[in-house]
């Protein structure tokens, strides 16, 4: 698991490694599934992780953005003070 990755989505948005499995379709990699603390459904991301995978140039087909949706105000003023912006 990328060091960096996991620091991200457990230390800065508090989100727990909600399971690790075996990628079905290349069992050289893992699937990653980080959640709530709860792993309630709708709260999750993941992602496939491949060893030593490089640079890779964004194009048709790639995703290089996500967004993640808070609740209300009160929400995102918790965020904006939690990450200091």
């Amino acid at each position: 698991m990328h060091p960096a990755m996991s620091r991200f989505y457990t230390q800065v948005l508090g989100m727990r490694l909600t399971k690790k499995t075996v990628n079905q379709d290349d069992v050289s990699a893992y699937h990653l599934f980080y959640g709530d603390e709860f792993g309630r459904p709708g709260t999750d991301v993941t992602f496939f992780e491949w060893a030593d995978i490089g640079f890779q140039r964004p194009g048709a087909g790639t995703i290089s953005t996500i967004s993640l949706g808070v609740s209300g105000r009160d929400a995102l003023d918790w965020w904006i003070r939690r990450l200091k912006i």
